[in-house]
């Protein structure tokens, strides 16, 4: 019987903590450059659609806000349409992570302060984040610079894991 209670709180404790530790993930895949840990806790095509739909809704909230005068209005929003999915499908992939990542290609390895001190940059970025779950299932990693919030990174459960599955910008 003891086994069983003992299982069960590590299981539990295992389960809160699981988005925490993928943030972690996360967080040493980006800084270290790891193209390939860093997309194995992503989402592609759920935070493609998400993000293509972030982007589509700020532009036609910025071209309502232009006015009804202006005659290429709707064939704007067409178009920004078709270039914001294009560019979303082309930038949100494992390939594309890896290239953005990897900004050392065909030049010389940095020094080694200048790799150091681009960590610290990086971990500058993300020392005032917030974690925090939003539900059973979503937990949302919120970056701060001051006191204005500037983004949101959602993780959503799958199963026992957690992935990266929608990246909230503040326009």
């Amino acid at each position: 019987m003891k086994k069983v209670v003992v299982i069960a709180i590590v299981f539990a404790a295992y389960v809160a903590a699981s988005p925490y530790l993928t943030a972690y993930q996360l967080f040493t895949s980006a800084e270290n450059k790891d193209a390939e840990a860093l997309a194995e806790n992503i989402e592609f095509p759920i935070l493609r659609e998400n993000v293509k739909s972030q982007l589509n809704a700020s532009l036609s909230q910025q071209l309502a806000s232009a006015g009804n005068n202006n005659p290429f209005a709707a064939m704007g929003a067409a178009f920004g349409s078709v270039v914001v999915n294009s560019m979303v499908d082309a930038f949100v992939t494992p390939e594309a992570i890896g290239r953005m990542l990897d900004t050392n290609e065909g030049q010389q390895a940095k020094s080694r302060e200048q790799q150091e001190a681009q960590k610290a940059e990086f971990r500058e970025t993300f020392k005032d984040a917030k974690l925090a779950y939003a539900a059973w299932d979503t937990f949302h990693i919120t970056l701060h610079e001051g006191t204005a919030e500037q983004g949101i990174f959602v993780l959503s459960r799958r199963n026992l894991d957690w992935k990266l599955t929608n990246i909230i910008m503040n326009f």
